[in-house]
């Protein structure tokens, strides 16, 4: 049976890395913080200055930088019969993807990474190559793939997936954690049929204090696979998207969840209600800047669900965003030459508002139902990816 479950509890899944019964420790005994690069190098935006210039109305399509690649071909290989993907094949297809993946991001190769990864991963990659070309910054360096975990469900027909976790270094030129720290990536690989390639369709990234996470598949005895979730859990894992983005709306917007939310008792990594709203409050005092942010769910994009850790199970999915930013006083957002005032991918010139596109990846471990224990919203990734002129 396809991971992609569309059945009563859930759909398919994947990161893992906690022992699920001792929730409240999660931070202090992994360490992770969520991996900003270039940015926290750099860091707020400057409080930008409105010289006098004729408005941006505006805008042409986004480039696609680079040319293709040729793929390696663990990526496109199939199985006469029998699953669709061992777990031995699934660790030859990131050992496969990852060097060529780190070429392409390291190249700003946007055609090569549009051809090994899917969906909302894509689009914000492609956001992040932009924002850096834009303003002229060389920090996606070649890391090195040092260590694997692999959760593989028993998969006989497409659409397939699997997760693998990673270790990895931060990249040469990031300076904002101590020596010896790693990288821990959560990358959902996805496989729409047998004519198409297997591609990053959902990732999430931390800064690892210890290797390795302790999140493991939960198999049956004598099985290398990951055993069929099995519910009834505490929240439908198929409701979380929706559940989450009207949690964050709400507490962007007034600092307080909707009534009733199941995340409003949630332990967060990073990005809780509380930090979305004084993060706010604080930019629009700082900046002159007003915004206003919906947080939405795309029905396209896949929700994805492992077994880890007994009963529990890890829930991976993307929330999109759409914001529209503008002076509190009125006036023009002023982009300067260098592009840096509001990213790289936004022309310089003078703006009425900009409108921004964006989303996040997110995994939360739901507990089943009766267990008592919160929902834990583990990484959350991503940012705008788009702007154009409002």
């Amino acid at each position: 049976m396809s991971p992609v479950r569309r059945a009563e509890y859930g759909v398919t899944a994947g990161c893992g890395v906690l022992v699920l019964g001792v929730l409240s420790a999660l931070v202090g005994l992994y360490g992770y913080q969520q991996v900003d690069p270039w940015r926290s190098q750099l860091g707020p935006w400057p409080i930008p200055t409105t010289p006098p210039a004729p408005i941006i109305s505006s805008l042409p399509d986004p480039p696609r930088l680079g040319e293709p690649i040729a793929l390696p071909s663990a990526l496109t290989s199939i199985n006469a019969s029998g699953p669709v993907v061992t777990p031995d094949q699934a660790g030859g297809i990131v050992r496969a993807w990852w060097p060529v993946h780190e070429q392409a991001l390291a190249g700003n190769n946007m055609v090569a990474t549009d051809q090994l990864e899917s969906g909302a991963f894509q689009q914000f990659t492609d956001g992040q190559t932009l924002d850096l070309v834009g303003r002229q910054l060389q920090w996606r360096t070649l890391r090195q793939l040092i260590d694997l975990r692999l959760f593989v469900p028993r998969q006989n027909s497409y659409p397939a997936d699997f997760l693998g976790i990673m270790e990895t270094t931060p990249y040469a030129n990031d300076q904002s954690q101590p020596p010896g720290t790693k990288v821990v990536e959560f990358v959902v690989f996805q496989r729409a049929g047998p004519s198409d390639s297997w591609k990053a369709a959902l990732e999430t990234d931390a800064y690892l204090a210890h290797w390795p996470p302790s999140a493991f598949p939960t198999v049956a005895a004598g099985s290398p696979y990951e055993t069929t979730s099995q519910g009834p859990y505490a929240v439908a894992p198929l409701d979380l998207p929706a559940a989450l983005a009207s949690y964050w709306t709400a507490a962007y917007q007034s600092g307080t969840p909707p009534t009733g939310s199941p995340f409003a008792s949630a332990s967060f990594v990073n990005l809780s209600g509380q930090a979305i709203y004084q993060n706010r409050i604080a930019w629009e005092k700082r900046t002159g800047l007003v915004s206003d942010v919906t947080y939405s769910v795309d029905a396209a994009d896949p929700v994805f669900q492992f077994s880890v850790n007994g009963s529990y199970d890890a829930v991976c999915f993307t929330v999109r965003m759409l914001s529209a930013t503008k002076r509190a006083g009125g006036g023009t957002l002023h982009q300067d030459t260098e592009r840096q005032n509001y990213g790289g991918r936004l022309p310089p010139g003078q703006y009425r508002a900009l409108i921004s596109y964006g989303e996040h990846q997110i995994c939360t471990y739901v507990p089943p139902a009766g267990d008592g224990s919160p929902l834990v919203v583990d990484h959350v990734s991503g940012g705008d990816y788009r702007e154009v002129a409002g």
